[in-house]
């Protein structure tokens, strides 16, 4: 099952005479529901699936895979999908080309600089907007199969701006794709937000989450994440809605990347317009030659 999570339920009850119940919500992969020994008699079984109707999350659906009826001989009877109840009038069949054990239940870390305008799965809202800024790391927890669309909506109020996020397999910490140049962004927040990347360009970067001039480093957000945001919307008060779309590729890899822990401090990193100039490496290897140029002759001297 696929809902939002504390406030989409499924229950499955068996009445009367017996009190059992089980409520679930989130995302549920692959569970067994076992019922207590129940007496000759008649009873009912209730499968429910009930919404608050303010936010849809994931597939927003239950599943039922399959019923299995046991006597007291010990003989059993499997009832087929296609007899498998109705949950809620409401709900669509889960497509036989995407089943829900095939999904991969993820957690997203970001930051946004200023604030979040919203954020998608596949074209519907997840989560509205809120005023949590750049210095806190935000999570949403979800499930994503090949072809899903991720989207990140911003709203920037300052000089600098930018998106910063990550995605990782949420049972193994294995990261499945963090943003980058492969991740596209527009200005214009009317665009379709789901699977259509007309009018979507590739981003500005803004340098990594190690260290970065700007922001510092993220906390739980890896390192090689680079902050983005849409290359015609670099000034205050912008948007920019910036997405990516899962490949079978990014589910299954095996990378890893570094991920910053973060640690105590009393330093607070400024924001300024744009990142500090970096020294390249090549100029780090002659100045420390000159250093060991001169070492050397002093020691002859």
């Amino acid at each position: 099952m696929e809902s939002e999570k504390s406030y989409d339920f499924f229950e499955f009850t068996i009445t009367p005479n017996v009190s059992f119940t089980v409520r679930e919500s989130g995302i549920v992969l692959n569970k067994t529901i076992l019922t207590p020994v129940l007496s000759s008699g008649n009873y009912i079984a209730t499968w429910k699936y009930s919404k608050d109707g303010i936010i849809s999350s994931g597939m927003d659906q239950v599943r039922i895979k399959q019923i299995r009826l046991f006597t007291d001989n010990c003989s059993t009877r499997t009832l087929a999908p296609t007899q498998a109840p109705t949950i809620a009038p409401s709900l669509a069949p889960v497509a036989t080309n995407t089943p829900i054990a095939t999904r991969t239940p993820v957690i997203v870390k970001f930051s946004i600089d200023n604030y979040l305008y919203g954020f998608y799965l596949n074209g519907a809202q997840v989560r509205g907007n809120n005023s949590i800024e750049w210095m806190e790391t935000q999570t949403i927890e979800l499930s994503l199969k090949e072809n899903d669309v991720v989207a990140v909506y911003g709203y920037n109020t300052q000089a600098q701006q930018g998106v910063l996020a990550e995605i990782v397999d949420k049972n193994t910490g294995r990261v499945i794709t963090t943003t980058g140049s492969h991740w596209r962004c527009s200005g214009n927040v009317n665009l379709d937000k789901g699977s259509n990347f007309t009018g979507y360009n590739s981003p500005v970067t803004y340098g990594n989450n190690n260290n970065n001039a700007v922001w510092g480093t993220r906390p739980s957000i890896s390192l090689n994440a680079m902050w983005i945001w849409d290359i015609s919307s670099q000034r205050e008060y912008s948007y920019s809605v910036c997405k990516v779309q899962i490949t079978q590729e990014m589910l299954l890899s095996n990378r890893s990347e570094p991920t910053h822990t973060p640690t105590p401090t009393a330093t607070q990193f400024s924001r300024i317009p744009s990142p500090s100039p970096q020294v390249s490496s090549a100029s780090v290897v002659g100045f420390n030659f000159v250093i060991l140029l001169f070492t050397l002759l002093f020691l002859m001297f």
